[in-house]
């Protein structure tokens, strides 16, 4: 790809780099030239995808899985796991005393959080943990700011770097989604929401420096928007700071380590005989569609062992 694309300005090579990172979920130089492509007229699909009742096809997914005896549950992490070659398994979540058990069980979480779950097992994850691994953890801000200080053409999405040579930590990249005008269950009368999502390096979390990268996010910002501080209503930094500690939080960009091929995943999808894995490390340079793609085909695995089991 640099070779490729060496006749164009190193900014140019930039914008790239960053619709990659911001339409996927990747941190990488071993694209395809077909990825990037796509990746840059995302923008195009979007606006179809637009157009389709979301909640309603959702719905129908949800519907069509509970007539299976399906179930879903959100956990903040796990005790214990048992069972998981012949016997049905056992999930014991953390803290609230309930017991699970099932045929087959999907986790839907980063992958590097899965290892100690499956303890001596999870020494089979280490291969997939090699090859993909968090580059960057995405920390939301959330503001109700005033229409007048709204950056000319911005739309639902904006992607800003205030210094090209220095790395995206800190502050320095910035992902700024903005709801729409007069919606007011997005942010306070007269506001609009603006998600303000910033880089993090996971080791690097805690709370001295989660102070420091903050003052970063506000210098951006304050150079992004004039006269910040007067003409927004509220800030919220409390929901990461409190999420991120837990088990299944989902806000990663991740580094490969080994080229992979466009639409094949970068780890596989069944992680046990019976445990499968749905999480974006599978497809993460395809953001939504890949979770979308993910769960297709771990779907389709499971009603074909199910098939052959009753037969």
């Amino acid at each position: 790809m640099d070779e490729k694309l060496a006749p164009f300005s190193r900014e140019f090579r930039k914008f790239i780099q960053l619709q990659l990172i911001s339409w996927g979920n990747l941190f990488s130089d071993q694209f395809p030239i077909s990825l990037a492509d796509y990746l840059l007229f995302h923008d195009e699909t979007h606006k179809r995808l637009s157009e389709v009742d979301l909640e309603r096809l959702k719905g129908k997914i949800l519907e069509k899985f509970f007539q299976w005896g399906g179930r879903i549950e959100e956990i903040e992490g796990v005790e214990r796991m048992e069972g998981g070659w012949i016997k049905r398994i056992t999930l014991l979540p953390k803290g609230d005393g309930r017991i699970f058990r099932s045929n087959f069980l999907i986790f839907n979480s980063p992958l590097h959080r899965l290892s100690k779950l499956l303890g001596k097992k999870g020494r089979l994850l280490s291969k997939w943990e090699e090859r993909i691994a968090p580059r960057y953890v995405l920390i939301p801000l959330f503001l109700g700011i005033r229409e007048k200080v709204v950056p000319v053409g911005m739309k639902d999405l904006l992607v800003s770097i205030l210094e090209l040579n220095k790395p995206y930590e800190g502050g320095n990249l910035l992902f700024l989604s903005l709801s729409q005008k007069g919606d007011e269950t997005e942010a306070p009368e007269g506001r609009r929401g603006l998600t303000v999502e910033s880089l993090m390096d996971p080791e690097e979390w805690g709370p001295d420096s989660f102070a420091e990268h903050q003052k970063g996010v506000m210098k951006h910002l304050n150079h992004l928007f004039p006269f910040l501080e007067e003409n927004i209503e509220f800030t919220n930094w409390d929901w990461a700071n409190k999420q991120f500690s837990c088990w299944s939080y989902p806000h990663f960009h991740y580094e490969t380590t080994s080229d992979f091929h466009w639409r094949e995943g970068v780890v596989p999808n069944r992680i046990l005989r019976k445990i499968y894995f749905t999480g974006i490390e599978n497809f993460p340079y395809l953001g939504m569609e890949g979770e979308i793609l993910g769960g297709l085909i771990v779907a389709r695995q499971i009603l074909e062992r199910s098939s052959k089991r009753s037969i």
